[in-house]
């Protein structure tokens, strides 16, 4: 299990163990996507891949909502996806999911919300 919050009552009343992660090295976000899209497009298309793994900025959900539409359009070309992510204003829309748990704007706005007043404005700040 994954979570921006540090989930305390799940290590108190479980014994779970946290395991602090960062995003994904360059390395890991390649193999991951090979894992994910394992029908040769991402052997096939070294720069597309790189590029996916940029536009997402490393973060696991983001290229696993890439990867999810790559092999739910197995004939789409992943320069494609790549073309979809740097259409200004299109990314959000591109890694939204179906779900709030895999919905990118659902996941950011949440910890946004989560953020004290100081944080948001410097976060609202760093976007202008």
């Amino acid at each position: 299990m994954t979570s921006r919050s540090r989930l305390t009552g799940l290590v108190a009343t479980s014994g779970a163990q946290p395991v602090p992660l960062d995003v994904f090295s360059d390395a890991e976000s390649r193999q991951f996507l090979h894992r994910r899209i394992d029908d040769g497009r991402a052997d096939a298309e070294p720069t597309a891949v790189a590029q996916i793994t940029a536009q997402c900025g490393r973060l696991p959900l983001a290229l696993a909502m890439v990867a999810a539409r790559a092999v739910q359009g197995p004939a789409f070309p992943l320069a494609a996806l790549t073309e979809d992510l740097a259409r200004p204003g299109s990314r959000l829309d591109m890694l939204g999911g179906d779900d709030v748990a895999s919905d990118l704007r659902s996941v950011f706005a949440q910890s946004y919300a989560a953020l004290d007043p100081a944080a948001a404005r410097l976060f609202t700040l760093l976007g202008a």
